[in-house]
Order: C-alpha cells, then sequence, then structure tokens
C-alpha cells in the first residue's frame, strides 16, 4: 500500500546572532507514517541565504539537518525570517510541507577605538590619533581632546575642530 507522506516539522534558531559567529539552523523532521521517504527536498529561504538539500527519512522515524550560514561580519543589524519548505514527490505530484518560520536578529558590536602616533623633533611635536570603528554599525561620536589656553596657539589641527571648556571637539561619523 502507498502512503501519502506525512511529516511534523520544527525549525530552530537563536534568537539574536552575532555576525562574527556562524548562525546554526536545525530542522526537526518526523516521519508519520511507514512510507520510505527516499529523496526528501529541504530548502531553506531568508532574506540573506538560500540553500537546497535532499535527504533520507526512514518510516516512522525522527531526524534532523543542520544549515551552517556565515555572515560577512560587517553586516548591519537587522532581522531576517528563515523559510524552510520540504517537498517529496507522490504519484506524480509535488507534496509541500511548510514549516513554522523562524526570525532571529543579527546584533550589534564594537566600538571606536583610538590610537595615536607622537613624533617630536626640535620644538616641534606631532600628535596623530586615529579612530577606528571595530564594528557592524556606523557610530557618530563626539571626540575630545584635552588641550589648554598655550597650546591652542601653536596647534594646527586637521579636520578643523572647535574649542570647548578645555578641548578640542570634533563629532566624527565613522
Amino acid at each position: 500500500r502507498k502512503y501519502v507522506p506525512s511529516l511534523r516539522t520544527k525549525v530552530h534558531a537563536p534568537e539574536q546572532i552575532d555576525p562574527r559567529e556562524k548562525l546554526v539552523i536545525t530542522a526537526d523532521i518526523e516521519n508519520l507514517n511507514k512510507r520510505n521517504i527516499t529523496d526528501l527536498g529541504v530548502h531553506l529561504r531568508s532574506g540573506l541565504f538560500s540553500e537546497d538539500r535532499v535527504i533520507h527519512v526512514d518510516p516512522q522515524a525522527k531526524t534532523s539537518i543542520s544549515f551552517d550560514l556565515v555572515f560577512d561580519p560587517k553586516i548591519t543589524p537587522q532581522q531576517d525570517t528563515v523559510y524552510i519548505t520540504f517537498t517529496t514527490e507522490h504519484e506524480g505530484r509535488t507534496i509541500r510541507f511548510d514549516a513554522q518560520p523562524v526570525t532571529y536578529t543579527i546584533v550589534e558590536y564594537g566600538d571606536i577605538q583610538e590610537t595615536s602616533d607622537v613624533s617630536r623633533s626640535f620644538l616641534k611635536s606631532v600628535q596623530e590619533n586615529h579612530l577606528t570603528n571595530t564594528g557592524n554599525q556606523k557610530k557618530t561620536i563626539l571626540y575630545r581632546v584635552e588641550t589648554n589656553f598655550f597650546s591652542e596657539w601653536f596647534t594646527h589641527l586637521d579636520p578643523d575642530v572647535s574649542v570647548e571648556n578645555g578641548y578640542f571637539t570634533v563629532e566624527v561619523t565613522l
């Protein structure tokens, strides 16, 4: 006797993911009848990924399939929804099972880091400050360097900055 395919499925994904780490999405599959499903298509779709596989599920058995997905570490924070569809053929037609979609969030990470280089020569000192955004999201900061009345008169700054309450101040977006 030919049984119509019948599956129970559940998709698992973390609620949040740091894009520097891989995202593991797992689908649990249970074959609910005595039919051997030799070519079960597993189709993962989201706004960021697309992957297809074919697996085998024994009669009245449970199995799992995992997808290890890798992000560009600089991807901006956002939400994404994963859809997994299972397909198989039965008597000349395609049977389709849609798992419950799962939504996850790519989180923001990083900060603005500062490095300074100082070179000195006769009656001259040059300080170069470099700012780097180590994260995956643009950031705007108010960058301040302490000064005093005397050094204000002998200092050249690039870019142009303002002087406020004893600090050279500039708004920087990185």
